[in-house]
């Protein structure tokens, strides 16, 4: 049932003319409105995090749990890194590096559902790490697929787990040549289409993993802008080149350095109060370990799709004081999604090629702070000067 509704789904959609978002949409609450006939017929609204009743917030909160689902979904399916992204379309794909293992768990695993007389049987089952097999457990296959990579010195007396040794560095070999390439790809303004593409869709959430793209569109258009040294993103790639996780807590989201000056990149979605509460420790602290590391003057590109007041304020006065944990005073610019998009647009407008501009726009908005009354007159300040910044 369920596989025919997704088929009927895939050629409904291929068929449809008009705006696609919003046939999916009408697609979406129609299958919600199903799902919840019962509670829909009998006018029983009540959803846990709101006291609004309604049919209109019912579906809309239905729809957002559903997505939340998928995302987690996702997030899990991709663990395994049995499967990726394609880079244009950002749809879920079998990862090409890992076809033989998925076409291996397809041949190989029982379809029958399983039935299990109490928990105890289902938790032994689910925990057991062999219940399901898998290519990299088989010693013959694991063998053929290092020889087709290429790796020939192959012992008869290694065990399965230098085997599997062998086949990670394989993965890491191929998972940097991945990565370089796409450097490659990006240089010279090649890819801005596609990069202001992917920021519309995680400005819209119509990614799975928004946060996650986000970093790593910020590091693409760093990588663009193809005059630094070094352009290090700390979120994690899968095998093909493809993000997986978001940076670790203990480091920038980007890393940049240029001959004589650094910059950090922090990315967030969060908004409100709930910004300042997640961001206002982290990103001066990453500013401060990134300045004692490089011992060069360095500034922070702080990028949200909105940036709370209480944020504006805190990175404003932080510029103005002495802190010795940040190595001084901290030079963090806030800047709107929006804006950075800006940012980079107009770095193409001007073919930016001398990072000295970007040095001497990043430092004049710090004086600017230095000097203005509040906030508010320096963010204007620096909504102005982004207009102009590679000229």
């Amino acid at each position: 049932m369920i596989v025919g509704k997704i088929k009927r789904f895939q050629d409904e959609i291929s068929q449809h003319k008009g705006n696609r978002k919003e046939f999916i949409n009408t697609y979406f609450e129609r299958e919600i409105c199903e799902i919840f006939d019962d509670e829909i017929r009998s006018c029983d609204f009540k959803t846990r995090e709101s006291t609004e009743r309604s049919f209109k917030k019912f579906v809309r909160t239905k729809m957002a749990n559903m997505r939340d689902y998928a995302d987690a979904f996702v997030r899990y399916i991709r663990a395994s890194e049995l499967v990726t992204f394609q880079k244009r379309t950002l749809r879920l794909i079998v990862s090409p590096q890992k076809r033989e293992e998925v076409d291996f768990i397809l041949t190989n695993i029982d379809r029958t559902p399983k039935t299990f007389a109490d928990i105890k049987e289902f938790k032994e089952y689910l925990f057991t790490p062999y219940s399901t097999p898998l290519l990299s457990d088989n010693k013959s296959l694991l063998i053929e697929k290092l020889q087709r990579a290429g790796v020939n010195q192959i012992d008869a007396g290694y065990s399965i787990d230098k085997l599997k040794d062998m086949l990670d560095d394989v993965h890491h070999q191929i998972q940097y040549k991945n990565i370089e390439n796409s450097k490659r790809e990006l240089k010279e303004y090649k890819e801005i289409d596609d990069i202001l593409n992917v920021f519309e869709k995680v400005k819209n959430r119509d990614v799975p993993d928004a946060s996650l793209f986000l970093e790593w569109n910020v590091w693409r258009s760093f990588v663009m802008l193809n005059y630094a040294r070094r352009v290090d993103g700390n979120f994690v790639t899968d095998v093909d080149g493809m993000p997986l996780n978001t940076a670790q807590g203990n480091k920038p989201d980007i890393e940049i350095e240029f001959d004589d000056f650094g910059l950090i990149a922090e990315v967030t979605l969060s908004s409100g109060a709930t910004q300042f509460k997640m961001e206002g420790d982290s990103v001066p602290r990453h500013y401060g370990d990134f300045l004692q590391k490089l011992k060069k003057t360095s500034y922070c590109l702080f990028i949200a799709p909105q940036i709370d007041d209480g944020t504006k304020a805190f990175f404003f006065n932080l510029n103005k004081g002495y802190t010795k944990r940040y190595g001084g005073a901290t030079r963090i610019i806030p800047m709107t999604l929006d804006l950075f998009i800006e940012f980079i647009t107009v770095a193409k407008k001007y073919n930016f090629s001398n990072p000295s501009k970007l040095r001497q726009w990043l430092e004049r908005l710090w004086l600017i702070n230095q000097t203005v009354e509040d906030e508010s007159a320096w963010n204007r300040y620096i909504e102005e000067e982004i207009k102009i910044w590679a000229a």
